[in-house]
C-alpha cells in the first residue's frame, strides 16, 4: 500500500483493492475497526484519482461531499430500513433487519464517516470559495458583479451544498434532531438559489428541474420513512421543504416559458392531490391544490400579458364574479368538506 502512493490510476487501483479486501475481513471477523480502515483506504483512493486526473482543488469540497452522501446513504439508509421494516413487523427489537449479520458492521461506521467527511468538506469551502461573499454583497447594493462571477466556485458552493443537505436530512431522521433538519433544509434552499441566481440565469432557468425533483423526490422519501416512524414534526417539515423546491421552481418556470412547464406543474399537483386524499394528509392535499391553481394562472397572467389592460381588469373581475356565486352555491358542500379535512393529518 505504502509503495503504490502516488499520482497514478495504478495506485488507485491498489487502494481500492485493499479496501475491498479488508471490507471482506471485516465482514467475516465481525471487526468494526478494519471497516473503519477499508473506508479510510476509499478516501486514500478518491486522493489518488483526484491526483492522477489533474483535478482543480476546487472540485475537492464537491467530490468529498459526495463520498460523504454515498457513505451516509448507506449507513442511514441501512438503519431507516431497519426501522421501518422492524415497525411494520411489530418486532421487539427496533432497527434489525433479519437478513446477515455481517451487515450491521458497517452500520455505525458509514455513518461516522460520511459526517466527518462532510465536516471537512464544509470547512473547505469558505477558504476556496470567499469570492461568492463578496459577489452577493455586491448584488445586494446593486453594484456590478457579473463580470467577476466564476461559474466553477458557483458550481462548487451548489454541489457541496445540496449534497451535504441531503446527507443531514438522513442523519436528522435518524439522530432525531431536528437541527439537523433545518440545517439541511437551509442548505437545499441556499443551493436552489445560488443556482437559480448566479448560473441559471444566463439560462433563463431551464434546466433548475435537474436539481429541484431529485432533491424534492429525496426528501419526500425521508419524510415518509419518518413518518412512518411517528416523528412527524420532522415529516411535514421535509415535506413542506420537498414540495417548495418541486411547486415553487416550476411555477417560477412557467411564468417565463410557458404551458409545458405549466402542465407539467399540473401533473405534480395532481399527484400531490391524489397522494394527500389517498393518506389523508392536508398538506400534500392543499399543495395539490395549489400547484394547479398555480399553473392554472401562470397560464392565465402569461396569456393576458399579450391582451389589452382594460381587457385583463374586466376577466379578473368576472373570474372573481364566478367563483364568489360558485362558493356561496355550494357553501354546505364545502362546509361537509372542511369537516372530513379535520380529520385528517
Amino acid at each position: 500500500q505504502f509503495g503504490s502512493l502516488g499520482e497514478t490510476l495504478a495506485g488507485m487501483w491498489v487502494s481500492l483493492t485493499h479496501a475491498v479486501l479488508i471490507a471482506v475481513l471485516a465482514s467475516v471477523w465481525m471487526s468494526a475497526s478494519a471497516s473503519y480502515i477499508s473506508l479510510f483506504l476509499s478516501v486514500v483512493a478518491l486522493f489518488e484519482w483526484r491526483a492522477a486526473g489533474d483535478f482543480s482543488v476546487m472540485s475537492l469540497p464537491t467530490h468529498l461531499a459526495a463520498l460523504a452522501l454515498g457513505y451516509g446513504v448507506l449507513g442511514f439508509g441501512y438503519t431507516l430500513l431497519g426501522q421501518w421494516v422492524a415497525q411494520t413487523k411489530h418486532e421487539a427489537q427496533a432497527g434489525s433487519i433479519s437478513g446477515p449479520s455481517w451487515l450491521s458492521i458497517w452500520e455505525i461506521p458509514l455513518q461516522r464517516s460520511g459526517m466527518i467527511i462532510s465536516y471537512f468538506a464544509l470547512g473547505l469551502v469558505p477558504f476556496l470559495g470567499i469570492d461568492i461573499i463578496g459577489w452577493s454583497v455586491r448584488a445586494l447594493f446593486g453594484l456590478s458583479f457579473r463580470e467577476l462571477v466564476k461559474a466553477e466556485i458557483v458550481y462548487m458552493f451548489v454541489w457541496v451544498l445540496s449534497l451535504i443537505g441531503l446527507l443531514y436530512a438522513a442523519a436528522s431522521a435518524v439522530y432525531r434532531r431536528l437541527r439537523f433538519g433545518y440545517l439541511a433544509g437551509a442548505m437545499l434552499l441556499a443551493g436552489w438559489f445560488l443556482y437559480t441566481y448566479y448560473i441559471n440565469i444566463w439560462d433563463n432557468l431551464r434546466h433548475l428541474q435537474w436539481y429541484a425533483v431529485p432533491a424534492g423526490i429525496y426528501l419526500l422519501g425521508i419524510g415518509f420513512l419518518e413518518w412512518e416512524r411517528g416523528n412527524r414534526n420532522l415529516a411535514r417539515w421535509l415535506d413542506y421543504m420537498a414540495m417548495l423546491l418541486l411547486i415553487g421552481s416550476l411555477f417560477w418556470q412557467t411564468l417565463v416559458f410557458g404551458w409545458w412547464y405549466a402542465l407539467l406543474l399540473g401533473s405534480e399537483g395532481f399527484v400531490a392531490f391524489w397522494w394527500g386524499s389517498a393518506r389523508r394528509l392536508r398538506r400534500f392535499f392543499y399543495a395539490g391544490m395549489a400547484g394547479v391553481i398555480l399553473a392554472t394562472l401562470g397560464q392565465l397572467l402569461n396569456a393576458l400579458q399579450e391582451v389589452n389592460q382594460w381587457i385583463t381588469f374586466g376577466l379578473i373581475g368576472l373570474i372573481m364574479v364566478v367563483l364568489a356565486i360558485i362558493v356561496e352555491r355550494k357553501l354546505e358542500a364545502i362546509k361537509a368538506w372542511q369537516l372530513v379535512l379535520e380529520a385528517w393529518e
